[in-house]
């Protein structure tokens, strides 16, 4: 009975590493750290080793891919919608490329870190799965440098601009804030941004929010972003011989840039393009 077991026991495991064999997964953010609320971003790649076709697809009730997230104190997160993922097939020897945005699916509204890792089951297999290696993330939070009420009909809303700063840069961020709920229905990053000047901001009429700041020495960015979180416009400006751009607001409701000399940065990139190098030089000079 004793070698029956072992016999068994060898089986099974030889069947598991067999099993793992077939593929290999990675999965990877697009940082380390994240501001609350705004998409993050999980990468996916699954290999297929198998040395034949895979069909993923769901058994039952177990989905074939699932994702884990845990929390700093090691318990899991119930996600906020069903996991369901489309069945794939994956080519022998090729790889399928998935991004999925975690805060879609689970509720990642408390500062702290966490860990991330995913699992996939294959046809057949009646095992838990074959997990990826394991991602971390933090969730933190970004310092408020303005911010303006507006309403929509009987609901309150909150432009808020912020600031945060990793250890590559400085970043300014956007938020939708409904006060109804307490929470923010859109947050995303407007890119970098110097810190020598303060940002303006300033509502038109229309409740349009507009944001006027430093991304260069003497280049600025003036962004327009409507009420419903969409950024509308992205324009850059150079300062004026006599004064820093500003943002004045007009009697019609408008508000535009005052100051500055509109500036095109891919008109410089084109001109650099068509400028010749030494290099292009013919290798014969006639005098």
């Amino acid at each position: 009975m004793q070698k029956l077991f072992l016999i068994f026991s060898f089986l099974s495991l030889w069947s598991l590493s067999q099993a793992g064999a077939q593929i290999e997964m990675q999965i990877k953010t697009h940082r380390n750290q994240f501001i609350i609320h705004e998409p993050l971003v999980l990468d996916l790649n699954i290999t297929n080793r198998a040395g034949k076709e895979l069909f993923l697809h769901q058994e039952g009730l177990k989905p074939w891919l699932n994702i884990i997230v845990t929390n700093s104190k090691g318990t899991p997160l119930t996600p906020l919608k069903k996991l369901n993922f489309k069945a794939v097939k994956i080519p022998s020897g090729r790889a399928l490329q998935k991004s999925i945005d975690l805060a879609q699916l689970f509720p990642l509204d408390d500062y702290g870190s966490y860990k991330v890792y995913a699992m996939v089951r294959l046809p057949g297999q009646g095992r838990e799965g074959f997990n990826s290696n394991t991602a971390k993330f933090i969730v933190t939070t970004a310092r408020i440098i303005a911010s303006q009420h507006f309403g929509i009909g009987a609901n309150l809303r909150e432009y808020k601009l912020m600031s945060f700063t990793d250890e590559k840069q400085n970043s300014l961020y956007f938020a939708l804030h409904d006060k109804a709920t307490d929470r923010n229905l859109k947050t995303y990053t407007l890119g970098p941004a110097l810190t020598f000047e303060r940002p303006k901001t300033m509502v038109d009429g229309k409740n349009n929010f507009n944001i006027l700041y430093l991304v260069k020495p003497n280049i600025y960015a003036h962004l327009v972003i409507n009420s419903k979180g969409v950024l509308k416009t992205r324009r850059y400006h150079q300062r004026g011989a006599y004064e820093k751009p500003k943002l004045v607001a007009f009697a019609n409701g408008e508000v535009k840039v005052s100051g500055s000399i509109p500036f095109d940065p891919n008109a410089k990139k084109e001109k650099r393009k068509g400028q010749r190098k030494i290099s292009d030089r013919p290798g014969i000079i006639y005098r």
